[in-house]
């Protein structure tokens, strides 16, 4: 692995290790949160969810995106890693950034949040889009 794509991928990463540890750690503290994106979900959907405690969620989210961040970093099947943290970032935004509910300054801050995590999973598509390096013979 070049020290280029390390530090590309680790730089990647900080911001999922961040906000995993964060949502394992205070999962209780998120449960509003998820109850509230739950509920705004089709009636199929939620049909799915309704015996799944919230704080579990997010603390199998936190658990997952540390866990796809330490692979992408050290190269285990980095390509997958960013996929998986990409595609977490989307139920992780509605849910966490829903600047469509706010107003003024609130809703001002929702969308720098929004937008942000738009960034990063930008940035983790590329990564899981890279053109693996082909093995010389």
């Amino acid at each position: 692995m070049s020290l280029f794509k390390f530090v590309a991928r680790a730089a990647a990463a900080a911001p999922m290790v961040k906000g995993g540890l964060n949502a394992a750690q205070n999962a209780n503290q998120l449960t509003g949160i998820i109850e509230e994106f739950i509920d705004s979900l089709p009636q199929q959907v939620k049909s799915q969810l309704s015996d799944v405690e919230p704080a579990l969620l997010a603390k199998i989210n936190g658990c997952t995106m540390v866990a796809a961040s330490a692979a992408m970093v050290l190269g285990i099947k980095p390509r997958t890693a960013a996929t998986i943290l990409a595609l977490q970032l989307v139920p992780t935004t509605l849910a966490g950034h829903p600047f469509w509910n706010y107003e003024g300054d609130a809703r001002a801050q929702q969308i720098d949040e929004f937008v942000r995590n738009v960034g990063y999973a930008g940035g983790l598509l590329a990564i899981a889009t890279a053109a693996k390096k082909s093995k010389k013979k």
